[in-house]
Formats: C-alpha cells, structure tokens, sequence
C-alpha cells in the first residue's frame, strides 16, 4: 500500500501542478500584455525555481553522514554555508526533544 499510494500522490501532484501552471499562464497572458515585462517576471520566476531546488540539495547533501559528499556543499561554497545556517537551526529546532519540566 506505501508504494502504490507514494505513486498516487506524485502522480495527482503532477496533474495538479500542470493545471495550476496553465492557470497561472492564462491570468498572467491577458492581465500583463507588456512582452518585455513578461520576459522579466519569467526570469524571476525561473531564479526562485532554481534557487529553491538548489537549497533542497544543499540541505539534502548537508545531512549526508560522509564528509566526502558533506563538506563541499555546507562548506565549499556560500550559497551552501548561507542556507545551511538558516535552514539547519530550524530543523534541529522543530525536531529537538523538549525535556517535560516538572
């Protein structure tokens, strides 16, 4: 059941992403007509989408427990250095184990 459900749900999550996407593309056609600002406003998006999968791997790498893939993400680059000291103190945050006071 874990397997055929984790298909389901990708596969619903695609379906969904190429409907909103084509949504999205629709409002934004008729709404701004301007070629050039369209240009500007793909490019934005397209540096978000990158930036975002990009910080995934950077995190994904940093909890990697070899130093030989760890090290050149968390500290060989500073884009690595820079989401790993935002994003890991959250994660170890919100997974610590709070002592019951008593």
């Amino acid at each position: 059941m874990g397997a055929g459900t984790f298909g389901i749900v990708v596969i619903g999550a695609l379906f969904l992403k190429r409907q909103f996407r084509g949504q999205i593309r629709d409002w934004a056609t008729e709404r701004y007509t301007d070629e050039n600002l369209q240009k500007k406003a793909g490019a934005a998006a397209g540096f978000i989408r990158t930036a975002t999968i990009s910080a995934f791997i950077f995190i994904f790498a940093s909890f990697a427990p070899m130093d030989l893939v760890r090290r050149p993400f968390t500290e060989g680059s500073l884009f690595g250095r820079t989401i790993v000291k935002v994003v890991r103190p959250l994660y170890e945050l919100s997974h610590s184990h709070h002592a019951a006071t008593p």
